[in-house]
């Protein structure tokens, strides 16, 4: 009885977080896009926690960068890389080693989100596994984009310190992904092709291995691994027909940012496995300093195009309400137990 009990009040848990990080500033019909896949935040972190449960030698990775501010210097935008940096954090605490891997135009804003976040928040977690970035460069290789993709995802990738990790996470949020004619989209329907690499490979790679997770995360339906609700995509956004990305995801999380998403699926692990570690959010001044560490190395809002600490035309403080309120939640399933 008692199981049945909590197994109903995660669910309800899940129902609020989604209820959070679903509300819609931009008015995208994040609704709609995300009307067929309600059970899956849950259900993806279901399936990371299995993952924690077969074996310690199980990795994670996320991909992100959305340089869709093509016209400025430094094309890539705000949303994507606080929610990466709160992933990665509440994996490598369940002790999930966790390595975020981008592109060249997104990769030195990410390793210094990475670098500040080690040193306002991540020293004083003890416990934490490693936790890393890398930059995917397949155009400079002599191999084919499947060899290269491929050799991150088993032993002796050299993303970990411990060459018998094998991956067994891969986590898509704000990531450019592949359309019906190959191209990767901003919401405008203009390509960013001449930017960005194919980290659509290594994605489609984990998503056709039946023994690794897969978790894309959008708010657009043209970031990868929202190719489970192309249909949706092309049907209610503009351009959609255009930029819907076609890869799918075996779980598939739409919010009102990817960021929001991220913390609310951060929110659920910190949840679903609370014996593991009691992760909690960090203080929002905090996550706000970071995120201007990126600004401050050219990231960009995406909807503004202004290089300030704002994510999809949202000021901090609506922004950052999302993390408080998640927060609260975690408050109270602390006192639970």
């Amino acid at each position: 009885v008692l199981k049945m009990f909590r197994r109903g009040s995660i669910e309800s848990i899940a129902t609020r977080v989604r209820t959070i990080v679903q509300q819609d500033p931009g008015k995208r019909g994040i609704e709609l896009l995300g009307s067929t896949t309600h059970k899956d935040f849950l259900a993806a972190t279901e399936s990371i926690k299995e993952i924690r449960k077969q074996s310690n030698k199980k990795s994670a990775i996320i991909l992100t960068g959305f340089p869709c501010l093509i016209d400025l210097p430094q094309p890539t935008e705000t949303d994507g890389l606080l929610g990466s940096l709160v992933l990665g954090d509440a994996l490598s605490r369940i002790g999930i080693p966790t390595c975020i891997i981008t592109d060249s135009p997104n990769y030195h804003i990410i390793e210094k989100g990475l670098e500040t976040w080690k040193e306002e928040i991540y020293s004083k977690h003890k416990k934490a596994s490693e936790f890393s970035t890398h930059l995917f460069d397949s155009k400079s290789q002599n191999q084919s984009i499947q060899s290269y993709s491929q050799k991150f995802l088993g032993k002796n990738s050299n993303l970990f310190t411990d060459p018998e990790l094998e991956v067994g996470i891969v986590i898509a949020i704000e990531r450019a992904g592949a359309s019906k004619d190959g191209n990767h989209y901003t919401m405008r329907g203009r390509s960013m092709d001449a930017i960005v690499d194919n980290l659509n490979e290594l994605f489609l790679l984990a998503e056709n291995n039946s023994q690794t997770v897969t978790i894309g995360i959008g708010d657009g339906g043209n970031e990868l691994g929202m190719g489970s609700i192309k249909e949706l995509t092309a049907k209610n956004s503009e351009n959609g027909e255009k930029i819907a990305c076609v890869i799918p995801a075996k779980h598939t999380l739409v919010a009102g940012t990817s960021d929001w998403g991220g913390f609310g699926l951060a929110a659920l692990i910190s949840i679903l496995l609370k014996e593991e570690s009691e992760w909690v959010f960090p203080d929002t001044e905090k996550l706000k300093k970071v995120l201007q560490s990126m600004v401050d190395k050219g990231a960009s809002d995406g909807i503004s195009k202004q290089g300030a600490a704002t994510v999809d035309g949202l000021d901090w403080k609506t922004y950052s309400q999302v993390i408080i309120d998640l927060s609260q939640i975690l408050t109270e399933e602390n006192e639970i137990k």
